[in-house]
């Protein structure tokens, strides 16, 4: 492991006293539309850094274009990236080699009767 990981791992193990809710980093990204006047169809996405830049585009199965990723592939890549260095940082602490799991996240665009959710 990288000694820069290792030293945020162990940081990470220890409990937080703090009263109130400790923010560690907050991620920026503006989107902007493209030429369909909304970003959901087709846009841009930047993170502040500039290390996130990519196309927005509503996939094939919805009826678009599918020339770029969409806000539900980014959002399933957040969740099992979270969720792994969750499981990474239990597994650390029961002493379980987990540095080959993986962690697959399907997310689905769904529709009720009343609601897009």
């Amino acid at each position: 492991m990288n000694p820069d990981t290792e030293k945020l791992m162990q940081q990470l193990e220890q409990p937080y006293e703090g009263a109130e809710m400790k923010s560690l980093y907050t991620a920026v990204v503006t989107v902007t539309p493209g030429q369909e006047e909304h970003a959901r169809m087709s846009g841009h996405a930047e993170s502040e850094d500039g290390l996130l830049a990519l196309e927005l585009a509503m996939p094939q199965e919805l009826g678009g274009r599918g020339q770029g990723t969409n806000p539900e592939q980014l959002f399933a890549a957040g969740y099992a990236a979270c969720f792994h260095g969750a499981l990474a940082l239990v597994a650390r602490k029961m002493r379980v080699d987990a540095s080959k799991a993986t962690v697959t996240c399907r997310h689905s665009w769904q529709r009720s009767s009343r609601w897009w959710i």
